[in-house]
Order: structure tokens, then C-alpha cells, then sequence
């Protein structure tokens, strides 16, 4: 009686609470289960700990009888909010706006030398450090690991007052950048009125490359 027991629990707590599965959660679950998970689970870890430490030289204790039962019955509990979701899945950004055009892509990785600096706006760096083996100035900083060495919120500050104000190279140079890339329309020509043009453009993408110090 246990499995179609655990098996009819879960179709009737998915239909009275549908699981959540995104950021947001419009349904709104018996919170109570939450605090049994997290203080039931954290007393089943101090008895097993206090049992162990208690009785350190008995044999390890046999597989109970019906182990196979509670497993199965916790896969059939479970089961429904599984089917539940995996059905109804859609993809919440079905295409990616910042998405690298594969021109782009190729000439990243053929072109522009290994471990080279890469200067660009922050989402546009983080998909070129994914398909490059390239170091980039900045990146978003939910994606950067925020030590003090990182120096996050300054590489975003200056890639956003380059933004701002691209009629000077200082920025980029500053970082020991030796790449730009832009997205067209975003001021451009400012950048060509430094004397340098596009090294590689397609319909999103330019790519410069800096002159370097002498």
C-alpha cells in the first residue's frame, strides 16, 4: 500500500500546489514543509552523528528490510512534479539578444592571439571569454567572483564611462587591452576618430585593434 500511497500524496500536493521552477513563484506553497525539510534533516545529521560517535565500534548497521520500498516510494512521491515540469518547460529567453554572430566568433578564435585583452561592452565580453581563450577587461559581476584582486566594480565603472565617452582610448589602454569590440551603434565613429578602423565588422559586430604604446 505504500507506493500507490506515495504516488497518489504527490499527484494531490502537485495539484493543490504546482511546483515552481523560475525566479518567481506564483503558487504559493505550504511553507511549512520547508522548515520540517530543514529541521528534520538537520536533526536526522546530529542523531546519526551522536549515534556514531556514541557506539564507534559496532559493525555498520544491514540494509533494512523494505529499503527498496521507501526508495521507491520516495521516486512515485516525486514522480508527479517531475512529469509536471519537464512537460510544461519552455525556455524563458527562447533566443539570446546578445548573442555572438558566428563571423565574430571565427575571428575571435583564429585571428586574435591567444590570451590577448579583449575590451568590449559587459555582456558582449562575458560570450567572448566563453568562445575564445581570451582574457576580457569586464564582464557582468554576477558572473565575476568578487575578490579583491578582480577589482569588479572598477573594470565595470570603466567600461561604462567608456561607454559614455569613447572618444579617447586612455580607457581600454589603461587595462592593457590590445582589442576592442563594438556593437554597431554604439558610437563608432568617435572611436574612428582616433585614426584606427575596424579590423573585422559583420551586420552587429566591429572588431579594432589598438595601436599600442610606443
Amino acid at each position: 500500500l505504500v507506493l500507490p500511497l506515495a504516488l497518489g500524496t504527490g499527484i494531490w500536493l502537485q495539484l493543490a500546489y504546482p511546483g515552481d521552477f523560475g525566479l518567481r513563484t506564483p503558487h504559493n506553497g505550504p511553507g511549512v514543509v520547508t522548515w520540517i525539510a530543514l529541521w528534520g534533516g538537520l536533526a536526522a545529521l546530529a542523531l546519526g552523528t551522536a549515534l556514531a560517535w556514541l557506539r564507534p565500534g559496532d559493525p555498520p548497521p544491514r540494509r533494512p528490510r523494505g529499503a527498496w520500498t521507501a526508495l521507491a516510494a520516495a521516486a512515485l512521491f516525486s514522480l508527479p512534479v517531475a512529469v509536471h515540469g519537464f512537460s510544461q518547460w519552455t525556455a524563458r529567453t527562447p533566443h539570446d539578444a546578445y548573442a555572438l554572430t558566428p563571423g565574430l566568433i571565427r575571428f575571435l578564435q583564429q585571428d586574435v592571439p591567444p590570451r590577448s585583452v579583449v575590451f568590449g561592452d559587459l555582456e558582449t565580453s562575458y560570450r567572448v571569454s566563453a568562445f575564445a581563450p581570451v582574457y576580457v577587461v569586464a564582464a557582468p559581476p554576477a558572473h565575476v567572483a568578487n575578490t579583491r584582486p578582480n577589482r569588479v566594480r572598477q573594470r565595470r565603472s570603466a567600461v561604462l564611462r567608456f561607454f559614455a565617452n569613447p572618444d579617447g582610448l586612455a580607457i581600454p589602454r589603461s587595462w592593457g587591452a590590445g582589442w576592442l569590440v563594438l556593437q554597431r551603434g554604439e558610437r563608432i565613429a568617435e572611436v574612428e576618430a582616433n585614426g584606427i578602423r575596424p579590423v573585422y565588422e559583420d551586420a552587429r559586430y566591429l572588431v579594432f585593434r589598438l595601436p599600442q604604446r610606443r
